[in-house]
């Protein structure tokens, strides 16, 4: 028996039967999505068969809503109803809330603008000069749309609600911080939903940094300070020395310390003072035996920790 969870939550097990000299295998879903099980269960019974899988898990790349023709009136009552859903007292509506609060900081799927609006109310809690930006031509480029946001007044106070939500799960594991249920509640069904949705949060988070990183504002130093000011930084490090537990999470954050050491010279201090390092080579030795991707950015991160201490 081999209990196996997958980065998207998606929990199954796969049993061995011997008969009459032949060996039967069976996948059954314990959680999770329908869909991410079937690719799975179909990649587990092919490699039984002995065929190779080459199965392509890239989500279909096609723009929800196109950049050159956003009704800002449309994008701010989506934002409302996201915030609205996950402040709901029902989980499965804050898990809907969530997971559309995730796409909407993809750009592939919504485009730069609402992707850009979206992270800046996720990681900074500001939407500061949002409706204008939404406004400008698809044509200007990406660094010219934000000057608005970027310029703004440095003051993150959390117009939608979404920072304090996301930070609360990743730093206290509750959707809400005066929420008396949390990660230790003994309702299994809630507890799922609860892990699903931190990990959606930790998601969510990386999203939104790599897109403010990506759109050429200079906004590095503040999302490293407002990640610290809200104990996010400790928080992380502390996810990552507990990579055995939740390997998943210990990725997401992984990577984002990775962002957040490798573009801003305070990030990079705070993360060190918090002894990233020791946590990080003890996740890397984790992943190498059980989680390919998680060894894999530690590693990077460890590269890139190393070569900053042996400048001095």
């Amino acid at each position: 028996l081999a209990e196996c969870v997958t980065l998207d939550n998606c929990a199954f097990e796969v049993r061995l039967f011997r008969d009459s000299g032949r060996i039967v295998v069976e996948v059954r879903m314990i959680r999770g999505e329908a869909s991410s099980y079937r690719i799975h269960a179909d990649g587990v019974l092919c490699a039984a068969e002995g065929f190779a899988t080459n199965v392509d898990r890239k989500e279909p790349t096609s723009t929800l809503i196109k950049d050159g023709n956003i009704d800002s009136d449309t994008v701010f009552d989506v934002l409302e109803n996201v915030s609205e859903l996950l402040r709901k007292d029902r989980i499965d509506a804050c898990t809907i809330g969530m997971e559309t609060l995730c796409l909407l900081t993809k750009v592939d799927k919504v485009g730069k603008k609402v992707a850009s609006v979206t992270s800046t109310a996720v990681v900074l809690g500001s939407m500061s000069g949002a409706e204008s930006e939404l406004q400008e031509t698809r044509d200007v480029p990406m660094a010219s749309q934000t000057t608005a946001m970027d310029i703004g007044s440095g003051e993150d106070n959390d117009e939608m609600g979404f920072m304090s939500i996301l930070f609360s799960l990743i730093r206290d594991k509750k959707i809400i911080p005066e929420d008396g249920d949390d990660i230790n509640s003994r309702n299994p069904s809630f507890l799922w939903h609860l892990r699903h949705i931190r990990l959606l949060s930790f998601r969510t988070v990386n999203s939104a940094i790599t897109v403010l990183l990506s759109s050429g504002q200079c906004l590095q130093e503040r999302i490293a300070r407002n990640l610290d000011n809200q104990g996010i930084l400790e928080s992380l490090v502390n996810v990552v020395r507990d990579a055995p537990r939740n390997p998943h999470e210990a990725w997401y954050a992984v990577r984002i310390l990775t962002q957040v050491a490798t573009t801003s010279n305070f990030g990079l201090r705070r993360v060190t003072e918090l002894e990233v390092m020791s946590a990080v080579e003890d996740a890397h030795l984790y992943g190498s035996n059980h989680h390919v991707l998680l060894a894999s950015d530690s590693q990077t991160l460890i590269s890139f920790l190393r070569s900053y201490v042996n400048r001095f």
